[in-house]
């Protein structure tokens, strides 16, 4: 007895050593996830950016509102979906590569090119950088585990905001010290060492996913399935929809987020273009725009942190009723803003809490949504291979090889592109799609990439419609507030609407 007693006591402090060092490994992944977004969005100028096109560009409201802010909503939903689709071809790091290097396309024209046509041209490059943030975003999931997934999107979402403020405060600083008449060009100085600074972290601390073979044991984690592309080459339109309605197949939380990303996404990013502009209607010399700045992207920490802080199931559990209260609270916010203009402190308010309701949505959709599909291939990774659905036939592991450091690349085998058809009941596997088709092999990475980039493709393309609309009636921003309360409104709708649509048959 004794000697089994002082052998546990000798693996006591292996055990806390072991336990020390995995939450010491923890941190310095997150920490190295976070200093991308962190970095990338500490822009001291982002707060002077209006008044910086209209004062040292020389642009009007006219220019910005049907030239320079619509070129970064058609700008975002033309690469959207590419960037997606990108990622499951050629890997999601190429496809962020890609995405910094237009953010540096973006400092240098703000700062050495004039004209409404170059700052079109700069929305544009800035676009093709917010298209991959989207991958960006999706990346942390394969690189953590899945319990890990609320912790993740919550660091991450809140880096990119706490990088914002951080930038902001500095903003506003260096404008207060010195004057903004002969400074505001040195804070897109500042904002491109930034960036620069994001892209150096990304180049040497970002975390590459472990290879399939080194994942035992983490749910939703496997090798890379078939890319889209080359699934609709080998294997024809039918499959590749197939493969398309089994990324939603998650659950219904899955199917109630995704609404909310398709359309009250949509009402935010059209907000988020024209807030400033606002501002300065309201109050054509409003100033400290810098702490208004920090206080709206401290809000969006707030909320991006909160779904995490609400406990593990708290959310799953109650996602219709706060993706319901949290579009109406949105939409009141955006309505409100338009009839309280005595002061242009009521805007400054509004906008700051619309900021971090959508935070929050953001945040909570991300990771519910993450984690259902993992916990689609975790239900079938528990079946035996003779019961899986298996896209290349062989009863064996995933088609596809060849790829990129991060595990992203995708191809599909010419001799095993054909699909083997499931003998196992529907209660056990993932759920046959309609027509009795299967989606490929769940044993396979989720397409997070394609998934994230697909429904934020739906919502940058109603963006785009409303501002082709809102062009040919020549909308200014209040009329864009309103059609962004309308937008909340359909969502809320939805969301009522979800029990009898979703109600089983």
């Amino acid at each position: 007895m004794m000697t089994a007693d002082a052998d546990h006591a000798d693996l006591e402090p292996g055990l806390a050593a072991a336990a020390r060092r995995k939450r010491h490994q923890r941190l310095l992944l997150f920490a190295s996830l976070a200093s991308v977004p962190f970095f990338i969005n500490c822009q001291p100028s982002e707060a002077f950016l209006t008044k910086y096109l209209e004062e040292d560009k020389q642009l009007s409201d006219d220019d910005l509102d049907n030239h320079v802010w619509p070129a970064d909503t058609y700008g975002s939903f033309a690469f959207m979906l590419p960037a997606g689709l990108l990622a499951d071809m050629v890997g999601y790091r190429a496809v962020i590569a890609v995405g910094l290097i237009c953010r540096e396309l973006t400092r240098l024209i703000l700062l050495y090119a004039n004209g409404v046509n170059w700052m079109t041209i700069m929305q544009v490059t800035y676009a093709m950088a917010t298209a991959a943030n989207s991958v960006l975003f999706a990346y942390v999931y394969r690189v953590v585990d899945a319990q890990d997934f609320k912790a993740a999107t919550a660091v991450m979402l809140c880096a990119y905001h706490l990088g914002n403020a951080v930038g902001s405060g500095i903003g506003q600083l260096m404008v207060s010290c010195w004057g903004q008449r002969h400074h505001l060009r040195s804070l897109f100085y500042a904002s491109w060492a930034f960036t620069t600074v994001g892209v150096v972290c990304f180049v040497l601390l970002y975390p590459r996913p472990p290879s399939p073979g080194g994942a035992k044991g983490r749910r939703g984690r496997g090798a890379a399935p078939p890319s889209l592309v080359g699934l609709l080459r080998t294997r024809g339109v039918r499959a590749t929809l197939g493969e398309l309605r089994a990324m939603y197949a998650g659950g219904r939380n899955t199917l109630l987020w995704t609404w909310w990303w398709l359309v009250g996404y949509g009402a935010s990013y059209i907000i988020l273009n024209y807030y400033q502009t606002q501002f300065l209607d309201i109050d054509p010399h409003a100033r400290g725009l810098g702490v208004v700045e920090i206080v709206i992207e401290l809000l969006a920490c707030v909320g991006a942190v909160l779904p995490a802080a609400l406990g593990p199931t708290f959310v799953p559990r109650h996602t219709h009723l706060l993706a319901f209260a949290t579009s109406f609270a949105a939409g009141a916010c955006f309505l409100l803003s338009t009839y309280l203009t005595s002061s242009v402190y009521w805007s400054y308010v509004l906008n700051a809490v619309a900021a971090g309701v959508f935070a929050f949505q953001r945040s909570a959709a991300s990771f519910v949504i993450a984690s259902e599909m993992a916990a689609v291939g975790t239900k079938h990774n528990q079946l035996p291979p003779s019961m899986r659905v298996q896209a290349d036939g062989s009863g064996g592991g995933a088609c596809g090889a060849g790829g990129t450091g991060d595990g992203g690349g995708r191809g599909v085998s010419g001799n095993n592109a054909h699909s083997a058809q499931s003998t196992a009941s529907t209660d056990l596997t993932e759920p046959l799609l309609p027509g009795g088709s299967a989606s490929v092999d769940a044993d396979e990475e989720p397409r997070y990439a394609v998934l994230f980039t697909a429904n934020t493709f739906v919502a940058l393309f109603i963006s785009s419609m409303v501002q082709v609309a809102g062009q040919t009636r020549g909308l200014d921003t209040t009329g864009y507030f309103d059609v962004a309360t309308v937008m909340e409104g359909v969502v809320c709708i939805g969301l009522l609407l979800a029990p009898l649509v979703l109600a089983p048959r």
